[in-house]
């Protein structure tokens, strides 16, 4: 469901190019990131470094959520990260496919003590460079809250609009979001305490992020003045309930 107002009318212009990061990261779109484009240090996601830049990019978001969070005029609104996917959840990825989500809660451990961040990331997201069985919880939860939530509340629910997370340019707007980003950004915060780097989980003003992992393009320093990725995707193929597998 979408986000209390207040929140979602500060979020929403500081996350309006989620979706042109997500779409210039595809392996079919490389005029869309590099040198001169809003995406100058982009991996695509057929090459090393995109799992990686996936798991510093949404760090970044869920920075910047608490900071709004915390500057935003009106009622507080609790945040939570997941500490796992929430029962509701993991019981229709049950249902759907037996034994999936213990087996990817493994391989996520043992990627978390053995793994690089790179190969994490690839895991967690399924990028091109990933090809184990269960890979995929992040694409697989996006379409399956999205297909939940239509059919318990209905497609034209007025706390659906601009809020579904099978869409990249929507789905920041749901809280669900911030709930599974959350759980992520956790789990990648343990990888770093394993592997000694530093975790910066605080708020961040968004008026300071974004200069690194591709960046938000409108935080990016000495970009070209172009459209973002005006490109038209068919996401459905990519955020797909686990039922549709």
């Amino acid at each position: 469901m979408r986000l209390p107002d207040h929140i979602y009318n500060a979020l929403k212009p500081l996350f309006a190019q989620h979706a042109d990061w997500h779409v210039a990261r595809m392996p079919e779109h490389p005029h869309l990131r590099g040198p001169g484009t809003h995406f100058p240090d982009l991996q695509g996601l057929n090459q090393a470094g995109s799992g990686d830049q996936f798991l510093r990019f949404h760090r970044e978001m869920v920075r910047i959520f608490k900071w709004v969070l915390a500057n935003t005029p009106g009622p507080a609104y609790p945040y939570t990260p997941w500490p796992r996917l929430p029962d509701w959840v993991a019981n229709l990825f049950e249902s759907s496919r037996p034994g999936f989500l213990a087996e990817a809660y493994q391989e996520t451990n043992r990627l978390v003590i053995e793994g690089t961040a790179d190969e994490l990331g690839n895991f967690i997201e399924a990028t091109r460079l990933s090809s184990h069985p269960v890979r995929g919880i992040h694409n697989r939860t996006h379409g399956t809250v999205a297909a939940y939530e239509r059919q318990t509340f209905g497609v034209s629910n007025p706390l659906l609009v601009d809020a579904q997370m099978d869409s990249s340019r929507t789905a920041p707007h749901n809280e669900h979001f911030w709930g599974l980003h959350g759980w992520i950004d956790e789990v990648f915060a343990e990888w770093q305490r394993l592997h000694d780097e530093i975790v910066d989980q605080s708020p961040l003003d968004p008026a300071l992020g974004g200069h690194g992992h591709g960046g938000h393009p409108h935080h990016e320093v000495g970009v070209v003045n172009q459209p973002a990725a005006s490109v038209s995707v068919d996401e459905s193929k990519i955020f797909k309930p686990i039922w549709e597998e």
